[in-house]
């Protein structure tokens, strides 16, 4: 993506690498032990939050799984108090795999970005 910052990309771009690829287990190097699966909701249900993250946790790996429905993706939100994630809230695409960072102590607040449900997991980085 030569040629634009991170906040210059479009959405459309951002979405474009969304592989049909098997995603390994999450692992992530320097990872705290910790590990969170979260089942998340449809869009216009509740949002789904995280625990808090552990007090050496500075960034966070994210694995969106693929939606047997076939789902887009989802929608999130993340800092302290927990927030609720919604339509407006930012977007991750089902079958990706980022990092974030964060803070320890955030909570990761999750929901779908259409009318299917699945799954992500969370592992906690130092």
């Amino acid at each position: 993506m030569t040629g634009y910052s991170y906040s210059e990309v479009p959405q459309a771009r951002l979405f474009s690498s969304v592989t049909t690829q098997a995603l390994p287990a999450p692992r992530a190097t320097g990872a705290t032990g910790v590990t969170q699966n979260l089942s998340y909701n449809a869009a216009g249900g509740a949002s789904v939050e995280s625990s808090p993250f552990a007090d050496t946790t500075n960034m966070i790996q994210v694995c969106v799984w693929p939606s047997s429905t076939g789902g887009i993706g989802i929608r999130y939100e993340y800092g302290s108090p927990a927030p609720n994630a919604s339509a407006n809230s930012g977007g991750i695409p089902s079958g990706s795999l980022v990092y974030l960072c964060v803070r320890p102590g955030e909570v990761f607040s999750v929901i779908s970005a259409d009318s299917n449900t699945g799954d992500i997991s969370i592992v906690e980085c130092a």
